[in-house]
């Protein structure tokens, strides 16, 4: 529905703030959102080196406003 880039930047824990461009979308009850985190896109340039892998830790979240 959305994205957005976004460098990642390697040797350490990074704190990161990502607004994603809006958009709306009805999803019907008892269906389920889902976020993906990915280290390749194919529309951006690739210098992932092979093996590459990034860990979201316990103190993530994501606001997903409801109207």
């Amino acid at each position: 529905m959305t994205h957005a880039p976004y460098t990642w930047l390697s040797g350490g824990r990074q704190v990161i703030d990502l607004a994603l461009p809006a958009t709306a979308w009805n999803v019907p009850a008892g269906h389920r959102l889902a976020l993906a985190l990915d280290t390749k896109d194919p529309l951006y340039l690739d210098a992932n080196p092979s093996g590459a892998a990034i860990a979201v830790s316990a103190s993530s979240w994501v606001d997903i406003p409801l109207r």
